[in-house]
């Protein structure tokens, strides 16, 4: 111990390194006095292995970058969320609450947010569509909407949220992120701005789908500027010869 006590005033930037090595997390934490840098501090306790520990040793920590630092390692999401309380910075919660995996402790944690950017990058990483769903009811600025419809697994209830976009472009980038292409087809017959279904049918996957989509497009530079963007040279000469009569 004295030579490591030789090393703390001498290479300091060295003790961190070998304290953490400690198989022992009390003599990690009876050092963390000794230590003068916070981040050196943090990275020793980063390494204890117990929650709980981790959680005393915060009291050695007044700096709120390098409490967040530690409270992301907590292994159980639920001492994550009892430690949100205690830091004052939005961002700081939201890099705590990204590390979060189940969707419970997720929407728990989301209440320790207010603004609807952070609250939606979380609300996105949720599995169940449902909870989605519920959740975009506290959203009011359509982009946030739109990026949540985005990420739903089920085409059709991307579909049914469609009644809740104004924005026709935003419906249009909605529908492009659908699974099915006939899904996406059927919305073609509806639509008459040009430059909307060439946009769906650019976003249609299936090749052949594409080529028989474009039928419904009547702009010749629109139609060329999809076909040009096929890049199977087969798939491409066949879209010319579908559409040679309208070119």
């Amino acid at each position: 111990m004295e030579a490591l006590k030789l090393i703390i005033e001498e290479e300091p930037e060295y003790a961190a390194i070998i304290i953490c090595s400690f198989n022992d997390d009390n003599k990690k934490i009876e050092m963390l006095d000794k230590i003068k840098s916070e981040s050196d501090k943090a990275y020793i306790i980063e390494s204890i292995k117990e929650d709980k520990k981790k959680i005393e040793c915060l009291k050695y920590i007044s700096q709120e970058e390098w409490k967040v630092k530690i409270i992301t390692t907590l292994q159980d999401d639920l001492n994550k969320i009892q430690q949100l309380e205690k830091i004052e910075s939005e961002k700081a919660r939201f890099k705590i609450i990204r590390t979060i995996i189940n969707d419970e402790n997720l929407i728990k944690a989301i209440s320790y947010l207010e603004k609807e950017e952070y609250k939606t990058r979380i609300i996105i990483r949720l599995e169940k569509d449902e909870e989605k769903i519920r959740l975009l009811e506290g959203i009011e600025k359509e982009e946030n909407i739109v990026t949540i419809i985005e990420s739903l697994q089920s085409d059709d209830k991307k579909i049914e949220q469609l009644k809740n976009i104004s924005n026709e472009e935003n419906k249009i980038e909605i529908i492009r992120t659908l699974q099915s292409d006939d899904k996406k087809i059927n919305f073609l017959k509806n639509i008459e701005n040009q430059e909307y279904k060439a946009k769906i049918i650019e976003g249609i996957v299936n090749i052949d789908k594409k080529i028989e989509a474009m039928k419904y497009l009547e702009s010749k530079e629109l139609k060329l500027a999809i076909i040009d963007k096929i890049y199977d040279k087969k798939s491409r000469l066949k879209a010319l010869r579908n559409n040679r009569q309208k070119l």
